[in-house]
């Protein structure tokens, strides 16, 4: 895989947090899966990501 920002040919760093995402002025918090460039610290996310994290969010606001 190719590093967007550095453009370097990487095996990126599988990480797991948390993000806050808000839906209609009230903050939803979200546990997200991200990639991370070892070499310029570049953290994303891929096509291939479980779930859209935006979506994961409003699934989560309609669930209350």
């Amino acid at each position: 895989m190719q590093c967007a920002r550095c453009e370097k040919e990487i095996a990126p760093e599988s990480l797991k947090g948390q993000e806050v995402i808000v839906i209609r002025k009230e903050p939803i918090t979200i546990d997200v899966e991200y990639y991370k460039c070892p070499e310029c610290g570049e953290e994303f996310l891929t096509p291939s990501s479980a779930k859209d994290p935006f979506r994961m969010a409003y699934e989560k606001y309609r669930d209350k």
